[in-house]
Protein backbone atom coordinates (compact mmCIF):
# COMPACT_ATOMS: atom_id res chain seq x y z
CA UNK A 1 0.00 0.00 0.00
CA UNK A 2 3.08 2.27 0.43
CA UNK A 3 4.07 1.83 -2.68
CA UNK A 4 0.86 2.87 -4.47
CA UNK A 5 0.29 5.75 -2.28
CA UNK A 6 3.55 7.08 -3.14
CA UNK A 7 2.56 6.59 -6.81
CA UNK A 8 -0.92 8.69 -6.79
CA UNK A 9 1.50 11.44 -4.78
CA UNK A 10 4.31 11.43 -7.37
CA UNK A 11 1.75 11.53 -10.04
CA UNK A 12 -0.20 14.23 -8.89
CA UNK A 13 3.18 16.41 -7.97
CA UNK A 14 3.74 15.75 -11.79
CA UNK A 15 0.57 17.27 -12.54
CA UNK A 16 1.07 20.35 -10.50
CA UNK A 17 4.53 20.65 -11.74
CA UNK A 18 6.19 19.57 -9.01
CA UNK A 19 8.93 17.80 -10.60
CA UNK A 20 11.41 18.03 -7.74
CA UNK A 21 9.62 16.55 -4.94
CA UNK A 22 7.90 13.71 -7.72
CA UNK A 23 11.54 12.66 -8.50
CA UNK A 24 11.85 12.18 -4.57
CA UNK A 25 8.82 9.92 -4.25
CA UNK A 26 9.98 8.03 -7.19
CA UNK A 27 13.74 7.70 -5.11
CA UNK A 28 11.71 6.78 -2.44
CA UNK A 29 9.65 4.06 -4.36
CA UNK A 30 12.44 2.75 -5.78
CA UNK A 31 14.16 2.47 -2.55
CA UNK A 32 11.22 0.13 -1.62
CA UNK A 33 11.01 -1.64 -4.98
CA UNK A 34 14.70 -2.71 -4.58
CA UNK A 35 15.13 -3.36 -0.78
CA UNK A 36 12.56 -6.09 -0.30
CA UNK A 37 12.03 -9.73 -1.56
CA UNK A 38 9.81 -9.96 -4.09
CA UNK A 39 8.35 -12.74 -5.88
CA UNK A 40 9.62 -12.45 -9.54
CA UNK A 41 6.74 -11.35 -11.27
CA UNK A 42 6.00 -8.55 -8.73
CA UNK A 43 9.78 -7.01 -8.64
CA UNK A 44 9.54 -7.17 -12.31
CA UNK A 45 6.18 -5.39 -12.33
CA UNK A 46 7.43 -2.88 -9.84
CA UNK A 47 10.18 -2.08 -11.67
CA UNK A 48 8.07 -1.55 -14.39
CA UNK A 49 6.29 1.31 -11.97
CA UNK A 50 9.55 2.99 -10.91
CA UNK A 51 10.54 3.16 -14.87
CA UNK A 52 7.24 4.47 -16.03
CA UNK A 53 7.33 7.54 -13.67
CA UNK A 54 10.58 8.14 -13.70
CA UNK A 55 9.68 8.68 -18.10
CA UNK A 56 6.90 10.73 -16.66
CA UNK A 57 9.31 12.85 -14.31
CA UNK A 58 11.49 13.69 -17.47
CA UNK A 59 14.24 11.09 -16.92
CA UNK A 60 13.98 9.25 -20.01
CA UNK A 61 17.40 7.61 -19.46
CA UNK A 62 16.98 6.69 -16.10
CA UNK A 63 13.81 4.78 -17.28
CA UNK A 64 14.94 3.34 -20.31
CA UNK A 65 17.65 1.61 -18.01
CA UNK A 66 15.39 0.41 -15.00
CA UNK A 67 13.33 -0.79 -18.05
CA UNK A 68 15.72 -2.66 -19.69
CA UNK A 69 16.94 -4.14 -16.34
CA UNK A 70 13.70 -5.46 -15.18
CA UNK A 71 13.36 -6.85 -18.98
CA UNK A 72 16.66 -8.45 -18.38
CA UNK A 73 14.98 -9.79 -15.25
CA UNK A 74 12.42 -11.45 -16.68
CA UNK A 75 14.80 -13.09 -18.91
CA UNK A 76 17.11 -14.48 -15.75
CA UNK A 77 13.97 -15.19 -13.90
CA UNK A 78 11.88 -16.72 -16.41
CA UNK A 79 11.58 -20.20 -15.58
CA UNK A 80 11.12 -19.61 -11.79
CA UNK A 81 7.85 -18.11 -12.78
CA UNK A 82 5.09 -19.92 -13.16
CA UNK A 83 3.54 -19.60 -16.45
CA UNK A 84 0.11 -18.21 -15.51
CA UNK A 85 1.74 -15.62 -13.70
CA UNK A 86 3.87 -14.32 -16.36
CA UNK A 87 1.68 -12.19 -18.06
CA UNK A 88 1.73 -9.92 -14.51
CA UNK A 89 5.11 -9.09 -15.32
CA UNK A 90 5.19 -8.55 -19.11
CA UNK A 91 1.61 -6.77 -19.28
CA UNK A 92 3.57 -4.19 -17.09
CA UNK A 93 6.82 -3.82 -18.78
CA UNK A 94 5.02 -3.22 -21.82
CA UNK A 95 3.20 -0.55 -21.12
CA UNK A 96 6.36 0.92 -19.36
CA UNK A 97 7.75 0.74 -22.02
CA UNK A 98 5.17 2.88 -24.57
CA UNK A 99 4.92 5.19 -21.60
CA UNK A 100 8.34 5.72 -22.40
CA UNK A 101 8.02 6.12 -25.96
CA UNK A 102 9.39 2.38 -27.16
CA UNK A 103 6.54 1.24 -29.00
CA UNK A 104 8.81 -1.34 -30.51
CA UNK A 105 9.84 -3.13 -27.46
CA UNK A 106 6.30 -2.49 -26.08
CA UNK A 107 5.06 -4.79 -29.17
CA UNK A 108 7.70 -7.55 -28.27
CA UNK A 109 6.85 -7.86 -25.18
CA UNK A 110 3.10 -7.85 -25.77
CA UNK A 111 3.94 -10.38 -28.29
CA UNK A 112 6.12 -12.72 -25.43
CA UNK A 113 3.49 -12.49 -23.35
CA UNK A 114 0.90 -13.93 -25.72
CA UNK A 115 3.77 -16.71 -26.32
CA UNK A 116 3.93 -17.49 -22.73
CA UNK A 117 0.09 -17.64 -22.72
CA UNK A 118 -0.18 -20.63 -24.71
CA UNK A 119 2.39 -22.44 -23.15
CA UNK A 120 0.22 -22.83 -19.97
CA UNK A 121 -1.96 -26.12 -20.42
CA UNK A 122 -5.18 -24.99 -19.13
CA UNK A 123 -7.29 -23.18 -21.52
CA UNK A 124 -8.94 -20.70 -18.70
CA UNK A 125 -6.22 -18.88 -17.49
CA UNK A 126 -4.63 -18.41 -21.38
CA UNK A 127 -8.15 -16.76 -21.80
CA UNK A 128 -7.51 -14.54 -18.99
CA UNK A 129 -4.27 -13.41 -20.60
CA UNK A 130 -5.56 -12.88 -23.63
CA UNK A 131 -7.83 -11.07 -22.51
CA UNK A 132 -5.78 -9.03 -20.12
CA UNK A 133 -3.13 -8.29 -22.99
CA UNK A 134 -5.77 -6.92 -25.33
CA UNK A 135 -7.01 -4.91 -22.23
CA UNK A 136 -3.67 -3.77 -22.15
CA UNK A 137 -2.68 -3.16 -25.91
CA UNK A 138 -5.66 -1.24 -26.01
CA UNK A 139 -4.77 0.64 -22.87
CA UNK A 140 -1.28 1.74 -23.92
CA UNK A 141 -2.36 2.94 -26.65
CA UNK A 142 -0.11 0.53 -29.05
CA UNK A 143 -0.86 0.17 -32.69
CA UNK A 144 -1.03 -3.61 -33.25
CA UNK A 145 1.47 -4.33 -36.17
CA UNK A 146 0.61 -7.33 -38.59
CA UNK A 147 2.83 -9.95 -36.45
CA UNK A 148 1.07 -8.92 -33.16
CA UNK A 149 -2.33 -9.50 -34.75
CA UNK A 150 -1.04 -12.62 -35.93
CA UNK A 151 0.32 -13.08 -32.27
CA UNK A 152 -3.59 -12.27 -30.86
CA UNK A 153 -5.52 -14.80 -33.59
CA UNK A 154 -2.97 -17.61 -32.83
CA UNK A 155 -3.77 -17.38 -29.07
CA UNK A 156 -6.78 -17.15 -29.71
CA UNK A 157 -6.82 -20.16 -31.76
CA UNK A 158 -5.02 -22.39 -29.10
CA UNK A 159 -7.60 -21.55 -26.48
CA UNK A 160 -10.32 -24.85 -27.24
CA UNK A 161 -13.74 -25.50 -26.70
CA UNK A 162 -15.91 -23.80 -25.33
CA UNK A 163 -13.59 -20.57 -24.94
Amino acid sequence: PRIELLEKLAVEDLEAGRVDHARALIDEIEVMVRGNRWNAEQAIALMAKVGRRRHAARQPAKALAILREAASMYDEKRASIVSIWRGRSLRPLAEAFMAAGSQASAIELYERALVEAVENPNSRPRLEDLVLTCNSIVASGVVAPESLRKALMRTKAALGSPW
